[in-house]
């Protein structure tokens, strides 16, 4: 069973993530776009840091990372400029490099109620993301 302490750590752990992220965002570094890789992997950086971002602002929690559409936009951004530092790679050295698609999957069935209910209480054990507070809390 989880504790209220185990969670209370985690709430924790994400503000200080949230915290992080977003002095690394006011930083903002500026580095010199000296050539096209460079500029890419910038970028790549900056796409990870809102990621992180993201993903502390929400504490993890599914349903508004999903909803809200921002977190797969910087997803697939990212996908997008490691594809492009792939394609360099490949025409500079000539090996192959990994390149990864950015498929958006096709809408799943609609799972009933009760099969939803139980995956609630399976997977997430009724711990959920409280907006109004800011934190993760259990859900009794």
């Amino acid at each position: 069973m989880i504790t209220e302490k185990e969670i209370n750590d985690t709430n924790e752990k994400y503000e200080e993530l949230n915290k992080l992220t977003q002095q690394q965002d006011s930083l903002n570094l500026s580095i010199t776009s000296l050539n096209e890789s460079i500029a890419i992997s910038k970028s790549i950086s900056d796409r990870a840091n809102a990621i992180l971002l993201e993903v502390s602002r929400w504490r993890g929690d599914l349903k508004p990372l999903i909803e809200h559409g921002y977190l797969f936009e910087k997803v697939n951004s990212l996908i997008n400029d490691y594809n492009a530092l792939a394609h360099d790679y490949v025409i500079t050295h000539g090996n192959p490099a990994t390149i990864f698609s950015c498929a958006h999957e096709k809408e799943e069935t609609k799972v009933p109620k009760d099969i939803m209910k139980m995956n609630i209480k399976e997977i997430f054990r009724n711990i959920r993301f409280n907006p109004a507070i800011n934190k993760l809390e259990k859900v009794l």
